[in-house]
C-alpha cells in the first residue's frame, strides 16, 4: 500500500501530468489522501520477524507501549548477569572459555565432560547427560533463568496486547483504507482496459440500448486462444449477426474438433467484454445491452451430489429456460448428448423450439442431430443453419475420411460429425478404425434406407388419402343431387 501511494504521488497533481480524465484525476488524488497514514504503520512492522511469525518483536517501535519497553530492559539486565556468571564458572572448572549451550529447549546449560565431574560443585543441578558429557545449572544461573523465563512470559503477553493495540489503531482507518482499495481496484481495471485497447486488432464496440436486440460482430476472435498460438499459426476470425426481429438463432453443426464450442464462447466473451467497457477482439462490433448471458456447455457428472452427466446438463438447461428473456443471449452446446440419440434429439428439439417460440432470445445452439437442424424450415428467417467448414482429403488408402478443418462459420448444416477422424488423430489402432468405418457405412446406409422407405410410405399414404378424399366428395355430391 505504501508503494502504491508513492507511485500515485508521482502523478500528483494529475491535471499537470497530462491526465485529462476527471474520473482518473479524482481517483488518484482521493487515493493519495486516503492512504496518507499507511506509511507509519508499515514502517513500524519488522518484516523479518513477521515472516517468522514471532509477535514478540513484531514492531520496530514500542514507545506507545511502556510495559513492553520495561520488560525488554529487565530482560537485557538479566541476560547481562547470566553472561557475567561465565567468568566465575570458568574459574571453578578450570576452563579458559565457557559457553552456555541449549539442548532439548533447555537454555543456559553448563556442559561438563565426564572426566571433569570432580570439579563440579555439589550444589549444581543436573539437567541432562550423554555418554561423554553432563549438563548442569548452578544455583545462581537457575535463579536468574527462572526470573528470565517469567519476564519473557510477561513480555510475550505485553507484546500480544501491543500488537492488538496496533491493529485496533490501524482498524480505526478501516473505511478510508477500504475506499482506497476500491479506488485502486478501479484504477487497475482501467489500466487493464487501456492495455487491451492498445492490442493489435482490438476495436471499440458500439453498445446500444434499444427494443431490438442486436449482436453484430465482424471478424470476431477469441480473446485468449490466439495468445496460445506461436509462429505462423493464425486464429480464424468469424462474423456473427443476430437480431431479435430477424435471425436470432444460429444452429451450429460441423465436425468434432471443428471449433464450434470455441466460436460460441468467443461470441459470449466479446459480448461480456463490451458490457464491462472493454475494447473487443474484432474489426467492428455493435452489441445491445443484454440482461444476461446464459451458457450450457461441457459434459460432466457430479459425484458428490449423485447426479449423472445428463441430470447436470438438464438442470442447467432448466435454469436457463426459466430465467432467460428476450433480452438474453443463450449458448447451448450439444444438449442431450448424455443419453440415447432418440431422447437426446427430442430434448434438444423441444428446448430449442421453446427458446425460439416462447422466450425469443438470441441463441447459439450447437448440435449434431439432423432433426434439430430441420427446425430451420419451421422457423424460417428466425433460425438459420451454420456449420464449421472443412475439406475432405481424397486419400483412398485411408480407412477413414481425413479432414482439413478450416474453422470458418459457413451457411448450411454439416452432413456428418466425422467422429472417426478424431479417433484417427487420437491414434486409435488402424484395425479398430477399419471396422468402425465399415460399421459406420452400414449404419448410414440403413438409416438412409429407412428414411427412403418412410418417405415412400408418406407419398403413398398422401396419394391414397387424396384419392379417398376425391371419391368421398364425389359420393357426397351424388347423394345431395
Amino acid at each position: 500500500m505504501g508503494r502504491l501511494r508513492t507511485g500515485l504521488q508521482v502523478l500528483c497533481p494529475p491535471e499537470e501530468k497530462g491526465i485529462k480524465s476527471a474520473l482518473l484525476q479524482d481517483l488518484i488524488k482521493e487515493t493519495v489522501d486516503l492512504l496518507v497514514n499507511v506509511e507509519p504503520f508499515l514502517l513500524n512492522i519488522n518484516e523479518e520477524v513477521a515472516r517468522k511469525g514471532n509477535k514478540t518483536y513484531l514492531l520496530n517501535d514500542f514507545s506507545a507501549f511502556p510495559s513492553v519497553l520495561k520488560n525488554i530492559e529487565q530482560i537485557s539486565i538479566l541476560e547481562d548477569k547470566l553472561d557475567a556468571q561465565k567468568f566465575k564458572i570458568s574459574q571453578q572448572l578450570g576452563l579458559s572459555n565457557l559457553k552456555y549451550i541449549t539442548a532439548s529447549n533447555e537454555e543456559f546449560l553448563i556442559e561438563v565432560k565426564c572426566n571433569q565431574i570432580k570439579f563440579v560443585p555439589h550444589s549444581w543441578r543436573k539437567i541432562s547427560e550423554t555418554k561423554q558429557t553432563i549438563r548442569y545449572r548452578s544455583l545462581e544461573i537457575d535463579s536468574l533463568f527462572k526470573e528470565l523465563s517469567k519476564l519473557r512470559e510477561d513480555l510475550a503477553k505485553d507484546c500480544e496486547a501491543a500488537w492488538l493495540g496496533f491493529l485496533a489503531n490501524f482498524n480505526s482507518y478501516y473505511f478510508s483504507h477500504k475506499k482506497a482499495i476500491r479506488n485502486i481496484a478501479i484504477l487497475d481495471i482501467l489500466l487493464s482496459f487501456v492495455k487491451v485497447a492498445r492490442l493489435e486488432g482490438y476495436f471499440r464496440p458500439t453498445v446500444i440500448d434499444s427494443d431490438e436486440v442486436i449482436i453484430s460482430i465482424e471478424n470476431g476472435r477469441h480473446p485468449i486462444i490466439p495468445l496460445l498460438f506461436t509462429g505462423d499459426d493464425q486464429f480464424v476470425a468469424n462474423d456473427t449477426n443476430l437480431k431479435s426481429n430477424e435471425q436470432r438463432c444460429m444452429i451450429l453443426s460441423g465436425p468434432n474438433m471443428g471449433g464450434k464450442s470455441c466460436y460460441i464462447r468467443q461470441v459470449a466473451l466479446i459480448v461480456i467484454m463490451a458490457h464491462i467497457g472493454s475494447y473487443v477482439p474484432a474489426s467492428s462490433a455493435t452489441i445491445s445491452i443484454l440482461d444476461a448471458v446464459y451458457t450450457r456447455m461441457g459434459g460432466r457428472d457430479d459425484l458428490f451430489k449423485g447426479k449423472s452427466m445428463l441430470m447436470t446438463e438438464l438442470e442447467e438447461a432448466s435454469f436457463i429456460i426459466h430465467k432467460a428473456t428476450n433480452h438474453s443471449l443463450v449458448l447451448m452446446d450439444e444438449l442431450g448428448h448424455g443419453t440415447s440419440s432418440c431422447d437426446g434429439t427430442s430434448l434438444a428439439i423441444a428446448t430449442l423450439h421453446h427458446l425460439l417460440k416462447e422466450v425469443k432470445c438470441l441463441t447459439l445452439f450447437v448440435t449434431h442431430y439432423p432433426a434439430v437442424m430441420a427446425l430451420q424450415h419451421k422457423f424460417s428467417g428466425i433460425a438459420q443453419n451454420y456449420h464449421m467448414s472443412f475439406l475432405i482429403n481424397d486419400q483412398k488408402d485411408e480407412s477413414v475420411k481425413v479432414l482439413t478443418l478450416l474453422y470458418k462459420v459457413t451457411h448450411g448444416s454439416a452432413g456428418c460429425s466425422y467422429g472417426l477422424n478424431v479417433a484417427r488423430l487420437a491414434n486409435v489402432p488402424l484395425k479398430i478404425l477399419t471396422v468402425a468405418g465399415e460399421k459406420a457405412d452400414i449404419l448410414e446406409l440403413w438409416t438412409d434406407t429407412r428414411k427412403h422407405d418412410w418417405q415412400e410410405f408418406k407419398n403413398i399414404w398422401h396419394t391414397h388419402i387424396g384419392l379417398l378424399k376425391d371419391k368421398l366428395e364425389r359420393d357426397i355430391k351424388s347423394i345431395v343431387e
